[in-house]
């Protein structure tokens, strides 16, 4: 739990240099986060399964993404930022600097590392989906 507070603070820090109500954008940046690692979870148990069969898409996707994203924020909401909880651990943080500064590099990792998986996943459905017919080929 504390490597997902201290990632909460790393992209805090990030958007209190760059705006003036950070923490929507935390909250936002890190519920969906979460919500592209469960989906990229997804995608590849489905290629593992049966990698062949294209599953189709339910008619109500954008209802069900939006309604799983809000539920995703409502959660960290409650687990960080109710109360200003969040105020007591971040200056922790920032007072215990030097102890969770080696944070940051696996922080960046999990954030791209994420962003990239959940791309090659999307590249890998789109690829199965056309047969595997390369575009720039044609």
């Amino acid at each position: 739990m504390e490597y997902y507070f201290y990632l909460n603070f790393y992209i805090y820090q990030y958007y209190k240099k760059k705006q003036e109500a950070p923490l929507v954008s935390t909250l936002l940046v890190i519920s969906l986060l979460i919500n592209l690692n469960i989906f990229t979870l997804i995608m590849i148990y489905n290629f593992i399964i049966d990698f062949w069969t294209i599953p189709k898409l339910h008619q109500n996707y954008i209802i069900i993404i939006i309604t799983f994203l809000s539920f995703l924020v409502i959660i960290n909401y409650f687990l960080l930022y109710y109360k200003k909880r969040y105020v007591g651990i971040f200056e922790r943080f920032k007072k215990q600097n030097e102890i969770y500064k080696h944070w940051n590099l696996p922080v960046k990792i999990y954030i791209i590392s994420s962003i990239i998986l959940c791309l090659v996943t999307l590249i890998i459905a789109d690829l199965r989906n056309h047969n595997f017919e390369l575009y720039f080929l044609k």
